[in-house]
């Protein structure tokens, strides 16, 4: 642990007792280790840790785990959990799988080989996004590697309630980025790498969202 602070400049420059206690517990979380810490203020705390480490912006894979097969969610449905989120940068080479997948748009996930690189040279690089992250479906299409590829963008927290079958011009603008970067983008494929045991399950449906609104549904050109 004292190794990692001494890795990540900006934390060294100015590191503090809160700053040290807010990646401890987030370095607890990522070793499995966060039964230590107490319970009400674990979620809090580990959010405050993944603030202090660097953003990750762009594609990112999640495999769903077991249960290839299950129904798609519904576009503008939105997924969570009460647990940090990790999925894999898509700026590094990826490991194959033929089952489902979440492809997710970040805007605020955070780089944690800083925190817990021990020097290896890993192939694949891990982001996390904070606990309560809301990601809203934007599309299902199928994987060129097999099984089905949900499309989520990050969504902030003062945009509105998600309604289930409602789409908006900023979901288009994003599905197309994740469409371009799966056309395009051609990812590199690790045969030796493995997905990361965080780095599985599916998500959530987020609760709260507000039902259909009568009538058709907008059409997005």
């Amino acid at each position: 642990m004292v190794r990692a602070l001494t890795r990540l400049p900006s934390v060294r420059s100015r590191a503090d007792d809160a700053m040290r206690s807010d990646l401890v517990a987030l370095h607890l979380h990522l070793t499995g280790e966060a039964g230590v810490l107490p319970e009400g203020r674990r979620r809090e705390s580990i959010n405050a840790g993944l603030r202090r480490l660097p953003s990750y912006r762009g594609p990112a894979l999640r495999s769903t785990g077991p249960g290839a097969g299950a129904a798609d969610p519904v576009p503008g449905t939105e997924l969570s959990s009460g647990t940090p989120i990790s999925a894999l940068a898509a700026d590094r080479p990826l490991p194959r799988g033929s089952g489902d997948r979440y492809l997710i748009w970040s805007a605020t996930a955070r780089r944690i080989r800083p925190l817990l690189d021990d020097g290896t040279a890993d192939t694949v690089e891990e982001v996390v996004f904070a606990a309560g992250t809301r990601l809203r479906v934007i599309g299902v299409r199928d994987g060129r590697e097999g099984g089905r590829l949900v499309l989520l963008r990050e969504m902030p927290d003062s945009a509105p309630p998600a309604v289930p079958g409602e789409l908006d011009a900023q979901d288009a603008l994003f599905e197309e980025r994740l469409l371009t970067w799966l056309a395009d983008a051609e990812p590199r494929w690790d045969e030796a790498a493995g997905w990361p045991e965080r780095c599985v399950g599916r998500l959530t449906e987020r609760p709260g969202a507000r039902p259909p609104v009568a009538g058709p549904a907008p059409v997005l050109s």
